[in-house]
Formats: C-alpha cells, sequence, structure tokens
C-alpha cells in the first residue's frame, strides 16, 4: 500500500512555504519479514526519484531454521546519486548491499555496508536514469552459521 504526502515541511525549514517543503511517499507493510529472499524475484518497489519512499516494518529472521534474506528492485527515474537509508532494531546486526545489472545481465556489487554492529547503515551510488538497482539486507553472521535477526526499514531516493 502506497501513501504520498505532498508539502511536507523538512526539519529546520521553521514552515516555510515553498523552499524547504518536499514530498514524501511511504510503503507501508510489504507483507513484513516476507520480503523476497530470492535475488530473481526481489519485491519491486517501483520508481524512485527526488522524492523520499520510505519502507517501513520489515523482518529478518529464520524461515524454517534457514536464514532470511530480503531483496527489493528500484527502477531510477532521474540520474543522480541514489541513497539508501536503514535502520534496523535495538538487536540484531544486518548486511546491507546495492547491486546493479552488469554487461552480461548479471548482478554486480556496487556497494555494501557489512561492519558489526552498527544500527543505521547508509549507501550511495551513481545511477542513470531507468537503472535497476538491487537491494539486498540479510542479518550478519555474528556467530559462525547463526545470521542475526533484527526488524528493519529504509528511506530511498536519488540526488
Amino acid at each position: 500500500m502506497l501513501a504520498t504526502a505532498s508539502n511536507i515541511y523538512a526539519p529546520g525549514s521553521a514552515n516555510l512555504v515553498g523552499a524547504g517543503m518536499t514530498t514524501l511517499a511511504v510503503i507501508n507493510p510489504v507483507t513484513p519479514g516476507d520480503a523476497s529472499g530470492d535475488e530473481l524475484n526481489p519485491t519491486n518497489l517501483g520508481t524512485v526519484g527526488r522524492t523520499n519512499v520510505i519502507v517501513q516494518n520489515q523482518s529478518i529472521g529464520r524461515l524454517n531454521g534457514v536464514p532470511d534474506v530480503d531483496w527489493f528492485i528500484v527502477r531510477a527515474s532521474v540520474n543522480g546519486t541514489f541513497n539508501i537509508n536503514l535502520l534496523n532494531g535495538p538487536s540484531g546486526s544486518l548486511e546491507l548491499r546495492l547491486f546493479t545489472l552488469g554487461p552480461r545481465v548479471n548482478l554486480v556489487e556496487r556497494a555494501r555496508s557489512v561492519a558489526p554492529g552498527l544500527l543505521t547503515r547508509q549507501l550511495a551510488i551513481n545511477v542513470t536514469a531507468n537503472q535497476l538497482v538491487y537491494i539486498k539486507v540479510n542479518g550478519r553472521a555474528s556467530t559462525a552459521g547463526n545470521a542475526d535477526q533484527a526488524l528493519y526499514q529504509f528511506r530511498l531516493n536519488i540526488s
């Protein structure tokens, strides 16, 4: 479900009209915890541009003892810098990776944030209009064979 709000005051804008205003698109849960674990069938978040897109109430868990991996795909609507800011809950450490399609229609990793113990992760890559960006979120293996679990949300935009 997509909800859009226009003319939202940006923090610190002192409620000015025009400049400082933004539009926000919020994507409510993509069936919490059930975003696709398969890069061949990622959850399609549609088109991303200058407007913030927020995906909330996601989770990384274990399905039948197997670590969960969430894959998403977005299409850039403009040239620029694709930004993702991920915030995960207070327990568990997640890893975040961005991919684009390579010359052989293969996934090429463009950026990653995998350091242990971070609750927020930010990545940015250059994109061109109509380029597909694949997002991978998974639990960090803090102990051998045991991937962390956590709730998370993220914000996307192109600057």
